[in-house]
């Protein structure tokens, strides 16, 4: 089977609404089996897992099976603001979970709830609601779209300076710590009547969803910042004497005369002299502090993604010092990218390569979380056979792949061709970008996933193969103003 049974209905279409906004929209197929709304729902239930797993979780209190079942929640999609009509039931707070966790993050207990709180102001942001709603309305496989609200580009601004503070800070790891905390405090309270315990079991499962999401994101940036090992720095002072000898050579006689009554007065006080000064100044002065990792941010399907490498060189002979170029946008859309990323793919479970850093990279203590192997998983519609072959898996990571470049590519040529000169910033429009094609990417790959899982090997020119391509496609529009 050929991944364009599945890609054929991959695209990224877009019009303008006027001169001061943008209507951006995304788009991904789905298949008419009637298992593939099933698998859609829920992600997990198209595979078995054969890994030892469900290690409580003891630094903090909570298992991990039951955490991931109040994440998926209903559907595996997210909570979002505007879902949350009859309102959230706040945990007490207090800052227990702060002293509890301070000697393991180094941080004092204010620092760990400063940090969280931005992460907190992150997730509520405008923008991230507005993503996580677009990615739920493109999951669904049934009802009518509800369109996320409009961006403006001076949220986004403020949304990339808060993403910006929050990276440098290591927040997400504190956020983490938080939400599970939360979870706990939230098991233990008692309600009242079925309205409020309707409430509780939401508020559940966004703190379950803000805890696994923290776990994937700090992970990736992890690597994508090479785990803090992305820069080296290399010196060589040259040989002390022979710059001596050329600083003698070029001095007048009488300073030469000077030079040389010194070193006869060393020799004279110390016979040894001479040799242990040519043991301490003749030799090569040189070294290299720090460390540049060879690999980064391993994706679900295998991609590499690193933060460029910072390398500095400091050589006193043919040039002071040099220094490698960094473009600082363009990491902050790295990052962007990668937050969204680490996201949707907690969210979807979806099965990853062998080395993806969502299988390998989460920290011991989260590793009941990780992604499954795609090779060790086997099918639930098929028991014991493998849900696809490497082929199959490929195609789920191109069809993401395509969905990716088109979503990206079309409305990076929008607002470039009509708004960049209103948006007056390159890193905003690239940014806006790069969240869309994500976003669909991610989406395309749990469809992909699901399509493969259930058709299961097919020859492409079979019936069932042409009865299982993609009947329909999904559809979501946002609107960008400036």
């Amino acid at each position: 089977m050929t991944s364009t049974n599945f890609a054929v209905l991959l695209g990224a279409l877009i019009a303008t609404l006027g001169a001061c906004s943008t209507q951006v929209q995304m788009q991904v197929p789905q298949s008419g089996i009637k298992e593939f709304a099933g698998c859609m729902e829920d992600p997990p239930s198209s595979y078995v897992r054969h890994s030892a797993e469900g290690k409580s979780l003891d630094t903090l209190g909570v298992a991990p099976d039951s955490v991931r079942g109040l994440a998926a929640g209903g559907g595996h999609l997210f909570v979002t603001n505007d879902t949350v009509t009859s309102g959230l039931i706040r945990a007490p707070a207090n800052e227990k979970w702060a002293q509890d966790v301070a000697n393991d993050f180094h941080s004092l207990p204010a620092e760990l709830v400063a940090a969280s709180d931005e992460v907190e102001a992150i997730w509520n942001h405008s923008i991230h609601q507005s993503f996580l709603k677009a990615y739920n309305e493109l999951s669904k496989t049934s009802g009518d779209v509800q369109r996320p609200a409009a961006i403006k580009v001076s949220e986004l601004q403020d949304y990339m300076e808060r993403v910006r503070s929050v990276t440098e800070k290591n927040a997400w790891y504190a956020f983490a710590a938080r939400s599970a905390y939360e979870i706990e405090s939230l098991r233990q309270m008692e309600v009242k009547d079925g309205g409020e315990a309707g409430r509780l079991t939401i508020s559940k499962s966004l703190a379950a969803q803000k805890l696994i999401g923290a776990v994937y994101v700090s992970a990736y940036l992890d690597a994508y910042f090479r785990n803090g090992e992305f820069w080296q720095l290399k010196w060589n002072l040259g040989n002390p004497l022979q710059d001596l000898e050329t600083i003698a050579h070029q001095s007048t006689t009488a300073d030469q005369q000077r030079i040389q009554k010194i070193l006869d007065a060393i020799k004279k006080a110390d016979p040894s002299a001479a040799s242990t000064i040519d043991e301490v100044i003749n030799k090569n002065l040189s070294g290299t502090i720090g460390k540049i990792a060879s690999t980064g941010l391993i994706t679900r399907g295998g991609d590499s993604l690193a933060m460029p490498a910072i390398s500095i060189s400091i050589d006193v002979r043919p040039h002071p010092a040099t220094f490698s170029k960094v473009d600082s946008n363009a990491i902050l859309e790295d990052v962007v990218r990668v937050t969204f990323e680490a996201l949707f793919d907690a969210m979807n479970e979806v099965p990853a390569v062998s080395k993806a850093t969502g299988v390998t990279g989460l920290a011991p203590e989260y590793a009941a979380f990780a992604l499954p192997d795609f090779a060790k998983v086997t099918s639930r519609y098929r028991p014991g056979k493998l849900v696809m072959d490497a082929n199959e898996f490929g195609a789920v990571d191109s069809d993401g792949a395509k969905a990716h470049a088109l979503t990206s590519s079309a409305s990076a040529s929008l607002i470039r061709g009509i708004s960049l000169a209103a948006l007056n910033n390159e890193a905003v429009a690239n940014t806006i970008t790069t969240i869309a094609g994500t976003t669909a990417r991610k989406v395309t790959e749990r469809a992909a996933w699901c399509y493969y899982a259930v058709v299961g090997p097919a020859a492409s020119g079979s019936a069932s193969a042409t009865y299982a391509r993609p009947l329909s496609d999904r559809k979501v529009t946002f609107d960008l103003s400036y």
